[in-house]
């Protein structure tokens, strides 16, 4: 029998960026029709801005009806929000999006054309290369899941059959999840619970463990408990899961060997998700700096696993 899943709704950023369009297309494509799925279209403006900004979001919701988001076999609630940023006090963007996001997931786009552009050119690991600032605002804040959309992995949103063939054979996500110790690091196993909700039975989930020192003293323990735990889901016909355990070379950085995994010929992700250790600081962010650094050097859309409060 497939597995059981509860509704996901999610909240998608659009700002009138391509990136934002095609996040809302992402939303789609992870949705579930026949599971009460729904997206909730968010836009926020000032008072100069408000006509154009209700014209992006229009036209997003026009996109997604125009995919068949809205067709009987694909009946997936679609809502609008526009929030006037100028009524909403000292609030920044990131904490609008944040509170918007409670209860479901957050996807926006990584940020604007030129950071985009200047990491495609570089392929550098400063703070910015592929994260704008808001993006890297609510990776921190927000107590939902992110799912962040990156440029090059965007483009297969452009095919419109791509969506609307969800969950056909040859439309199949590649997903890589993050985990590390077995079953006592609850984050990990929240990780491992986000990409059973995002994928499909035509998926392909990459488990993947880059060893720590913990696995020295309980390798056969922690590789035992994520074997089971992907039979469990393959013995459901919900996706085709597999684990790996990766050793990690002398000198090498845990975020550069997940990304060298993630962009072998192979694999090809479409889809990396890591955990938030979710330590908060003073300023109530919280995201760990190996999660930071794969978020914005990996040139596949991300997602930051945390509560998924219904």
């Amino acid at each position: 029998m497939p597995l059981q899943h509860q509704p996901n709704k999610f909240v998608v950023a659009i700002d009138g960026s391509k990136l934002g369009f095609r996040a809302a297309k992402f939303a789609a494509f992870l949705c579930r029709p026949k599971n009460g799925d729904s997206i909730q279209l968010v836009t926020i403006c000032t008072s100069d801005s408000v006509k154009a900004m209700t014209e992006h979001v229009n036209l997003a919701k026009t996109e997604l009806l125009a995919l068949g988001v809205s067709e009987p076999a694909r009946r997936i609630r679609v809502d609008c929000t526009i929030t006037n940023k100028e009524s909403m006090g000292k609030k920044t963007i990131a904490d609008i999006l944040c509170e918007a996001a409670s209860g479901g997931c957050l996807v926006m786009g990584a940020g604007g054309m030129r950071l985009q552009d200047e990491w495609l050119k570089k392929k550098s690991n400063t703070p910015l290369a592929a994260i704008g600032s808001v993006a890297e605002a609510c990776m921190s804040m927000s107590k939902a899941p992110v799912i962040i959309c990156k440029r090059k992995a965007a483009p297969m949103l452009d095919k419109e059959t791509f969506i609307r063939q969800r969950g056909e054979s040859g439309n199949a996500l590649s997903i890589v999840v993050a985990v590390t110790e077995g079953k006592d690091d609850h984050m990990a196993t929240k990780s491992f619970d986000m990409s059973k909700r995002c994928s499909q039975k035509v998926d392909k989930v990459h488990v993947v463990h880059v060893k720590g020192d913990a696995h020295k003293e309980r390798g056969k323990e922690i590789d035992a408990y994520w074997e089971d735990l992907k039979d469990k889901v393959n013995a459901t016909d919900d996706g085709e899961f597999q684990y790996k355990a990766i050793d990690k070379a002398k000198g090498a950085r845990i975020d550069q060997v997940l990304n060298a995994y993630a962009d072998s010929d192979d694999v090809l992700a479409d889809l990396v998700i890591v955990a938030s250790r979710e330590l908060t600081k003073l300023d109530g962010q919280a995201l760990g700096s190996v999660s930071a650094a794969i978020a914005k050097s990996t040139e596949a859309n991300v997602m930051i696993s945390k509560h998924f409060a219904q």
